[in-house]
């Protein structure tokens, strides 16, 4: 960990609702001297300094740009978020990515990603590696520190979960990147000459990630795609047989997860904590081993089996995502109906019912809290049946003893 800088990178409006869940979990192992956290207002909160990383930002652009509403209103009202008003937080102009109002912190995140560089940079200026992630990112690092052993951090090395805004390619933010000295330093010196360009670039863009990967593109700075050690969603999302860019998840180390929430960031570090414990240490954490281990404990949890369908485990104010079964008969259906479907269903695993209506998976997810409230006043529930979630996992691959790292310059 002495050669790393973990740089987080944050907002006023989130810090207080995310990052006291990461500093209770995966920072906590992490000493102060080696990561800092970046927001958009100077503050101290829970004992460290939050530095503001865009108070570098040209005047012309910090003072005047309408992406910066609410940083100068933030000034204005001395950090007091509650004396923002909606108008403050969302503006009526539609945003490019969704078609919805604009969130004007999300717009203002955009500018953060070039002044982080250059600042993370100054504050350790020989480091080997950095690590730029955010407040909702679970990092592995056990197994991060594993795979940057096997890289050669005296080359300008730009890794990161693979996304696409035509043409750009570029690591997704909220999955993290991993960033090697010499790549930090073409960059920033690239941004420093060309400051002005990329401003403006940045005004027309809606992704500060892709900004970062459009300077990464122009320094000469190649991106490694390391999809699936980076992962841009939590695990729940994951189906556990997927395949993407030709390689299966399921054999895969752990590196990150992205949008987890506080709830789940301490339920996974107390899993890693307790698998440490169990496992040699030579031994490397893949996403099997989160799915057989911590996933399916919990969706075939004793006290969660059905008195009416044994072998039927239910959870309620739950969403396995779980897609809706066609040719279902008029009128609402209840669970266990639902459950009865999933059964006679060939390779059924796991089954859900929103609105009276039956949805069905062959494949497994864990999936993640309910929050849509139907028209009947019910939330999701979710059920797995465990024979088929047993039969399922006997289906699945054995990995290799061999651990797979991704290397610069593979094949993607």
């Amino acid at each position: 960990m002495k050669d790393v800088f973990i740089v987080v990178k944050t907002g006023a409006t989130e810090i207080r609702k995310k990052l006291p869940a990461l500093l209770e979990s995966t920072l906590s192992c992490v000493p102060d001297s080696n990561f800092a956290i970046f927001s958009d207002y100077e503050e101290d909160l829970f004992g460290h300094h939050i530095h503001d990383v865009l108070a570098s930002v040209r005047p012309s652009i910090k003072d005047h740009h309408p992406d910066f509403s609410l940083y100068r209103r933030m000034q204005e009202l001395h950090g007091d978020l509650s004396a923002l008003k909606p108008s403050d937080l969302i503006s009526e102009k539609k945003a490019e990515h969704n078609g919805h109002g604009e969130n004007k912190a999300w717009v203002l995140d955009k500018w953060k990603f070039g002044p982080l560089i250059q600042k993370a940079l100054d504050m350790r200026p020989n480091k080997r590696w950095y690590v730029v992630m955010e407040t909702d990112t679970y990092v592995y690092f056990p197994n991060l520190l594993s795979w940057m052993s096997t890289l050669d951090g005296s080359k300008p090395l730009y890794l990161g979960n693979q996304m696409s805004i035509t043409p750009q390619i570029f690591a997704h933010g909220g999955a993290a990147m991993v960033i090697s000295n010499p790549a930090m330093k073409k960059a920033a010196a690239r941004r420093k000459r060309y400051e002005e360009s990329y401003d403006d670039y940045t005004a027309h863009h809606w992704a500060g990630d892709a900004v970062l990967g459009h300077i990464m593109q122009d320094a000469g700075v190649e991106l490694t795609w390391s999809w699936p050690i980076f992962l841009e969603h939590d695990f729940g999302e994951y189906d556990w047989n997927l395949t993407n860019y030709g390689k299966k998840l399921w054999c895969w180390p752990v590196g990150t997860y992205h949008h987890m929430d506080g709830g789940e960031t301490k339920r996974l570090w107390k899993f890693e904590s307790e698998w440490g414990r169990v496992n040699p240490k030579t031994r490397t954490m893949l996403h099997r081993d989160v799915f057989t281990d911590f996933a399916v404990p919990r969706i075939l949890s004793k006290d969660l089996e059905s008195l009416s369908s044994p072998g039927h485990f239910i959870h309620g104010d739950w969403d396995n995502l779980s897609e809706l079964l066609g040719g279902q008969k008029p009128g609402p259906m209840n669970l266990s109906e639902c459950g009865s479907m999933c059964e006679s269903t060939p390779n059924c695993v796991q089954y859900s019912l929103f609105e009276g209506k039956c949805h069905i998976n062959k494949s497994m997810r864990l999936g993640r809290k309910a929050e849509q409230t139907g028209e009947d006043g019910k939330t999701r529930s979710s059920g797995w049946i465990r024979e088929r979630v047993e039969k399922f996992l006997e289906g699945m691959e054995e990995c290799p003893e061999e651990v797979n790292w991704i290397k610069p310059g593979a094949k993607k």
